[in-house]
């Protein structure tokens, strides 16, 4: 069996930015997440992206990046929440979080609504084919 690659799908895993409509109200926020010493993160439970413990704890890539972006930018902690995908951005326009750290798909209609951060983590779909690839497939309309 053989692998090919193909862009189709291709996602990146975010840390959805908080809600700022300009760098005073940045600050402000900044500022006011520094005050109460955390950041409330919207996070899926689909590891190994993200987890949540038999003992409450939060780990796996998204949040241990997430982690550590806002500790550098002097938040010392996160506190995360299991959300259901479609409920992030409503959520974090609502202000029942202050970031989403979740593969959500780059979409336009999304980056209207949120600032995305630069993506930490990106992925691929593939196809697995026979040795040699008999049927010469190079991408999905070749399937079809």
């Amino acid at each position: 069996m053989r692998t090919i690659p193909t862009l189709a799908g291709a996602a990146g895993l975010t840390l959805a930015a908080m809600l700022w409509a300009g760098s005073g109200a940045a600050a402000d926020k900044l500022e006011t997440l520094k005050e109460q010493g955390f950041a409330r993160v919207a996070i899926a439970n689909e590891p190994p992206y993200t987890a949540v413990g038999a003992d409450g704890k939060v780990s796996g890539a998204a949040p241990d990046v997430a982690r550590e972006i806002f500790k550098r930018m002097g938040v010392p902690e996160i506190v995360a929440s299991v959300s259901e995908y479609g409920a992030m951005i409503p959520g974090l326009q609502a202000k029942r979080f202050d970031a989403v750290t979740a593969g959500l798909f780059m979409k336009p209609e999304r980056c209207a609504a949120v600032a995305y951060s630069e993506p930490i983590l990106c992925d691929a779909e593939a196809l697995l084919v026979k040795k040699g690839n008999p049927k010469g497939f190079k991408s999905y309309a070749d399937i079809a």
